[in-house]
């Protein structure tokens, strides 16, 4: 008599490679990032649910066999990048692959989303982009970015002002952390 784990066992054993595609395709389906990976020839092997919402692209269009080139063309058309760009994005993102190392890119979206792509050669020739949504961090830098040059120019008014005054500890609490400039006409 053979037992249930042993009956599990030959169960899986028999299993056509098929049967694992399911599965695999919803745990793909349900990652944060978008996921898209590409054969030696650069056509398309797989893709995730997520790739095509990040990227606003229809399901039609980009699936398993459609080349990179008609991606990009089909992502242009989406608004996600100038049209006249398809040909120096293709040759560029395919010169770097070419090089063996995987890159970090970011891009606009025609949504005001910021994607962060990582593409990283396989083995055998392949390549996957995985994608991820940065706008909130692309949002907090370039508020960083704003709050540094607001700084800088309170700091370069601070010294060309006559008098300019950094808040003490005896400060009122609406004033703390922030300058307070004072300036004063020359006499003549």
């Amino acid at each position: 008599m053979m037992s249930t784990r042993e009956n599990e066992h030959g169960a899986h054993r028999e299993q056509a490679p098929e049967a694992l595609v399911a599965p695999s395709q919803l745990a793909l389906d349900h990652m944060e990032q978008g996921v898209c990976v590409y054969d030696a020839h650069n056509r398309i092997v797989l893709v995730n649910q997520r790739y095509l919402t990040l990227f606003d692209m229809s399901a039609d269009i980009v699936r398993v066999g459609t080349s990179y080139r008609e991606v990009l063309a089909h992502s242009a058309t989406r608004g996600n990048f100038p049209q006249d760009e398809i040909d120096a994005l293709y040759s560029a993102r395919l010169a770097q692959i070419a090089g063996g190392k995987p890159f970090r890119t970011e891009q606009r979206l025609a949504s005001g989303l910021v994607m962060a792509l990582e593409l990283k050669p396989l083995p055998g020739g392949g390549w996957m982009t995985i994608c991820d949504d940065v706008s909130r961090l692309a949002d907090s830098r370039r508020n960083c970015a704003c709050r540094r040059s607001v700084a800088s120019t309170r700091s370069r008014t601070c010294r060309t002002a006559s008098s300019c005054t950094m808040p003490t500890a005896a400060s009122s609490s609406a004033t703390a952390g922030s300058l307070t400039f004072t300036t004063s006409t020359p006499k003549s």
